[in-house]
């Protein structure tokens, strides 16, 4: 048996901490969602393969909307999956003030 990877025990403390309440399949959009930003695991949080807005996937915090670090998980994750469907598919761009302008409950009614 060999020894467990840094990647790995950075993974399952995610998990254990933020990402259990995504369940096994999208525990990683919770970890992304992670509104701790002065945990030191933070900059080095697993984050979901695909489908992430750059100002999230870039891992730095000045790149955040102003108030994510506010939300809820729960709202954090409707935050990234609006913020996403507003993707310009064709550039694949998106900006902190455009996911700022999505309603907190995803525009869902």
């Amino acid at each position: 048996m060999s020894a467990p990877t840094l990647r790995s025990c950075v993974d399952a403390k995610c998990r254990e901490c933020g990402g259990a309440d995504g369940g096994a399949r999208f525990w990683r959009v919770h970890v992304s969602a992670c509104p701790v930003t002065d945990c030191p695991l933070w900059p080095v949080r697993p984050l979901a393969r695909r489908n992430l807005p750059p100002w999230l996937a870039s891992r730095t915090v000045g790149d955040l909307p102003a108030d994510f670090c506010a939300l809820t998980t729960e709202e954090a994750v409707a935050r990234i999956r609006s913020a996403v469907a507003l993707m310009d598919t064709e550039t694949a761009t998106n900006s902190a003030a455009s996911a700022s302008s999505v309603p907190m409950d995803g525009g869902r009614a």
